[in-house]
Protein backbone atom coordinates (compact mmCIF):
# COMPACT_ATOMS: atom_id res chain seq x y z
CA UNK A 1 0.00 0.00 0.00
CA UNK A 2 2.66 2.54 0.58
CA UNK A 3 4.68 1.35 -2.31
CA UNK A 4 1.32 2.19 -4.25
CA UNK A 5 0.82 5.69 -2.40
CA UNK A 6 4.88 6.10 -2.98
CA UNK A 7 4.04 5.95 -7.19
CA UNK A 8 1.38 7.91 -6.96
CA UNK A 9 3.01 10.82 -5.86
CA UNK A 10 6.27 10.56 -7.97
CA UNK A 11 3.42 10.27 -11.34
CA UNK A 12 1.96 13.52 -9.55
CA UNK A 13 5.36 15.13 -9.23
CA UNK A 14 5.95 14.38 -12.76
CA UNK A 15 2.91 15.23 -14.41
CA UNK A 16 3.40 18.37 -12.07
CA UNK A 17 6.73 19.12 -13.78
CA UNK A 18 5.51 18.31 -16.85
CA UNK A 19 2.56 20.86 -16.69
CA UNK A 20 5.14 23.49 -15.39
CA UNK A 21 7.36 22.41 -18.57
CA UNK A 22 4.37 23.09 -20.87
CA UNK A 23 3.15 26.54 -19.10
CA UNK A 24 6.89 27.47 -19.21
CA UNK A 25 7.32 26.49 -23.32
CA UNK A 26 3.80 28.36 -24.06
CA UNK A 27 5.17 31.16 -21.50
CA UNK A 28 8.21 31.43 -23.64
CA UNK A 29 6.64 30.90 -26.96
CA UNK A 30 4.12 33.72 -26.53
CA UNK A 31 6.88 36.00 -25.28
CA UNK A 32 8.49 35.03 -28.75
CA UNK A 33 5.59 35.41 -30.72
CA UNK A 34 4.77 38.96 -29.06
CA UNK A 35 8.47 40.43 -29.74
CA UNK A 36 8.08 38.88 -33.23
CA UNK A 37 5.07 40.86 -33.85
CA UNK A 38 6.76 44.19 -32.13
CA UNK A 39 9.55 44.01 -34.53
CA UNK A 40 7.27 43.46 -37.41
CA UNK A 41 5.25 45.99 -36.55
CA UNK A 42 8.29 48.44 -36.30
CA UNK A 43 9.76 47.31 -39.45
CA UNK A 44 6.27 48.11 -41.41
CA UNK A 45 6.09 51.42 -39.42
CA UNK A 46 9.53 52.74 -40.46
CA UNK A 47 9.34 51.35 -44.10
CA UNK A 48 5.52 52.85 -44.55
CA UNK A 49 6.71 56.21 -43.09
CA UNK A 50 10.11 56.34 -45.31
CA UNK A 51 7.85 55.73 -48.13
CA UNK A 52 5.59 58.56 -48.20
CA UNK A 53 8.36 60.69 -46.89
CA UNK A 54 10.53 59.97 -49.81
CA UNK A 55 6.93 60.42 -51.97
CA UNK A 56 6.10 63.68 -50.50
CA UNK A 57 9.80 65.10 -51.50
CA UNK A 58 8.33 63.86 -55.48
CA UNK A 59 5.37 65.94 -55.03
CA UNK A 60 4.71 69.90 -54.47
CA UNK A 61 2.00 72.19 -55.19
CA UNK A 62 2.65 75.37 -56.90
CA UNK A 63 0.71 77.95 -58.48
CA UNK A 64 -2.92 76.35 -57.65
CA UNK A 65 -1.71 73.34 -59.32
CA UNK A 66 -0.04 69.40 -57.97
CA UNK A 67 3.40 69.31 -59.60
CA UNK A 68 5.74 65.74 -59.36
CA UNK A 69 8.99 64.89 -59.95
CA UNK A 70 10.24 62.76 -62.43
CA UNK A 71 13.37 60.94 -62.42
CA UNK A 72 14.84 60.98 -65.72
CA UNK A 73 18.76 59.23 -64.53
CA UNK A 74 20.89 62.27 -65.56
CA UNK A 75 17.95 64.72 -64.56
CA UNK A 76 14.41 65.54 -63.01
CA UNK A 77 11.38 66.42 -65.11
CA UNK A 78 8.63 68.63 -63.51
CA UNK A 79 5.14 67.38 -64.19
CA UNK A 80 1.71 69.17 -63.52
CA UNK A 81 -1.75 68.18 -64.70
CA UNK A 82 -4.39 70.37 -65.26
CA UNK A 83 -7.44 71.17 -66.75
CA UNK A 84 -6.97 73.79 -70.07
CA UNK A 85 -7.63 77.09 -68.80
CA UNK A 86 -10.14 77.78 -71.44
CA UNK A 87 -11.02 74.30 -72.49
CA UNK A 88 -12.18 72.97 -69.28
CA UNK A 89 -13.14 69.08 -71.04
CA UNK A 90 -9.54 68.97 -72.07
CA UNK A 91 -6.50 67.80 -69.90
CA UNK A 92 -3.10 69.04 -70.38
CA UNK A 93 0.26 68.14 -69.13
CA UNK A 94 3.03 70.58 -68.73
CA UNK A 95 6.89 69.17 -68.20
CA UNK A 96 9.12 71.76 -67.25
CA UNK A 97 12.94 70.91 -67.30
CA UNK A 98 13.44 74.01 -64.35
CA UNK A 99 11.68 73.36 -61.26
CA UNK A 100 9.22 76.48 -61.24
CA UNK A 101 9.82 77.05 -57.43
CA UNK A 102 12.96 78.40 -58.08
CA UNK A 103 12.90 79.97 -61.53
CA UNK A 104 13.96 83.70 -60.92
CA UNK A 105 13.21 85.24 -64.32
CA UNK A 106 11.96 88.44 -63.53
CA UNK A 107 8.44 89.14 -64.47
CA UNK A 108 6.25 92.24 -65.30
CA UNK A 109 3.08 92.41 -65.90
CA UNK A 110 0.00 90.51 -65.59
CA UNK A 111 -0.92 87.24 -67.18
CA UNK A 112 -4.33 86.99 -67.95
CA UNK A 113 -4.93 88.88 -71.07
CA UNK A 114 -5.09 87.04 -74.28
CA UNK A 115 -6.93 86.56 -77.53
CA UNK A 116 -8.32 83.37 -79.22
CA UNK A 117 -5.58 83.25 -81.54
CA UNK A 118 -1.92 84.04 -81.60
CA UNK A 119 1.38 84.90 -83.31
CA UNK A 120 4.70 83.63 -81.61
CA UNK A 121 7.05 86.28 -83.48
CA UNK A 122 10.99 85.55 -83.46
CA UNK A 123 13.32 87.60 -84.12
CA UNK A 124 16.34 87.32 -86.97
CA UNK A 125 18.87 86.42 -83.60
CA UNK A 126 16.40 83.94 -82.16
CA UNK A 127 15.35 82.42 -85.24
CA UNK A 128 19.35 81.22 -85.89
CA UNK A 129 18.87 79.31 -82.82
CA UNK A 130 19.48 75.83 -82.88
CA UNK A 131 19.94 74.84 -79.27
CA UNK A 132 17.51 74.09 -76.12
CA UNK A 133 15.09 76.77 -77.38
CA UNK A 134 14.09 75.22 -80.09
CA UNK A 135 12.97 72.70 -78.49
CA UNK A 136 10.80 74.26 -75.66
CA UNK A 137 9.23 76.26 -78.37
CA UNK A 138 7.25 73.62 -79.44
CA UNK A 139 6.26 72.86 -75.96
CA UNK A 140 5.26 76.41 -75.66
CA UNK A 141 3.24 76.31 -79.05
CA UNK A 142 1.05 73.05 -77.35
CA UNK A 143 1.03 75.04 -73.95
CA UNK A 144 -0.83 78.21 -75.66
CA UNK A 145 -2.99 76.05 -78.21
CA UNK A 146 -4.24 72.89 -75.58
CA UNK A 147 -2.95 74.26 -72.15
CA UNK A 148 -4.10 77.87 -72.10
CA UNK A 149 -6.82 76.63 -74.91
CA UNK A 150 -5.87 79.58 -77.80
CA UNK A 151 -8.06 78.37 -81.13
CA UNK A 152 -4.70 78.73 -83.36
CA UNK A 153 -1.27 79.49 -83.31
CA UNK A 154 1.13 81.20 -85.81
CA UNK A 155 4.87 81.62 -86.57
CA UNK A 156 5.90 85.18 -87.54
CA UNK A 157 8.82 87.29 -87.27
CA UNK A 158 10.01 90.68 -85.76
CA UNK A 159 12.25 91.69 -88.49
CA UNK A 160 10.41 93.48 -91.32
CA UNK A 161 12.99 92.71 -93.62
CA UNK A 162 13.16 88.73 -93.25
CA UNK A 163 9.27 89.35 -93.80
CA UNK A 164 9.82 90.73 -97.04
CA UNK A 165 12.60 88.49 -98.28
CA UNK A 166 10.53 85.07 -96.33
CA UNK A 167 6.70 86.09 -97.06
CA UNK A 168 6.71 85.36 -93.32
CA UNK A 169 3.98 87.79 -91.05
CA UNK A 170 5.66 91.01 -89.85
CA UNK A 171 4.56 90.79 -86.32
CA UNK A 172 4.97 92.90 -83.40
CA UNK A 173 2.92 94.51 -80.35
CA UNK A 174 1.94 97.74 -81.92
CA UNK A 175 0.79 96.32 -85.75
CA UNK A 176 -1.09 93.60 -84.41
CA UNK A 177 -3.73 94.18 -82.17
CA UNK A 178 -6.49 91.40 -83.29
CA UNK A 179 -4.92 88.47 -81.70
CA UNK A 180 -1.90 87.83 -78.69
CA UNK A 181 1.33 88.53 -80.15
CA UNK A 182 4.63 86.74 -77.99
CA UNK A 183 7.69 88.43 -79.27
CA UNK A 184 10.38 85.79 -78.37
CA UNK A 185 14.23 87.53 -78.49
CA UNK A 186 17.81 87.14 -76.73
CA UNK A 187 19.36 89.75 -74.33
CA UNK A 188 18.97 90.02 -71.18
CA UNK A 189 16.36 87.03 -69.70
CA UNK A 190 12.94 88.21 -68.53
CA UNK A 191 9.12 88.62 -69.87
CA UNK A 192 7.26 91.50 -69.96
CA UNK A 193 3.98 92.45 -70.50
CA UNK A 194 3.59 95.23 -72.99
CA UNK A 195 2.43 98.74 -71.17
CA UNK A 196 0.31 99.57 -74.28
CA UNK A 197 -0.85 96.36 -76.17
CA UNK A 198 -2.16 94.12 -73.18
CA UNK A 199 -2.24 91.14 -75.33
CA UNK A 200 1.40 91.07 -76.40
CA UNK A 201 4.63 89.55 -74.11
CA UNK A 202 7.46 89.89 -75.08
CA UNK A 203 10.01 86.57 -73.74
CA UNK A 204 14.09 87.23 -73.99
CA UNK A 205 16.07 84.70 -73.24
CA UNK A 206 19.72 84.37 -72.45
CA UNK A 207 21.43 82.24 -75.08
CA UNK A 208 20.36 79.79 -77.63
CA UNK A 209 20.42 77.09 -74.55
CA UNK A 210 18.32 79.38 -71.57
CA UNK A 211 14.66 77.73 -71.53
CA UNK A 212 13.89 79.40 -67.96
CA UNK A 213 12.44 82.32 -69.24
CA UNK A 214 9.95 80.85 -71.63
CA UNK A 215 8.84 78.21 -68.65
CA UNK A 216 8.56 81.06 -66.67
CA UNK A 217 6.30 82.55 -68.95
CA UNK A 218 3.99 79.36 -68.99
CA UNK A 219 4.00 78.67 -65.27
CA UNK A 220 3.19 82.85 -64.52
CA UNK A 221 -0.34 81.88 -66.83
CA UNK A 222 -1.05 79.27 -64.69
CA UNK A 223 -0.06 81.11 -61.47
CA UNK A 224 -2.84 84.11 -62.75
CA UNK A 225 -5.49 81.78 -63.60
CA UNK A 226 -5.48 79.01 -60.89
CA UNK A 227 -3.88 81.15 -57.85
CA UNK A 228 -0.86 80.56 -55.61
Amino acid sequence: MAKKKAKKAVVKRVESVEESSKKSVIENENRQLFWFFVVVGVVFATVFVSYFFVESLKGFEYGGTNWTVEDYGQFDVYHARFASLYRKNMMYNLYLRNDPRKNNVPVEGEFKSFKRGGYISLSQEFESCRGEVSRVMVDLGAFLKSGLGMDAIAVATSDAEFSLRSETPYVNCSNTLDRSVFMIDVGENGVVQDDVNRFCYTITVEDCNDITSVEKFMTEILVAHMGG
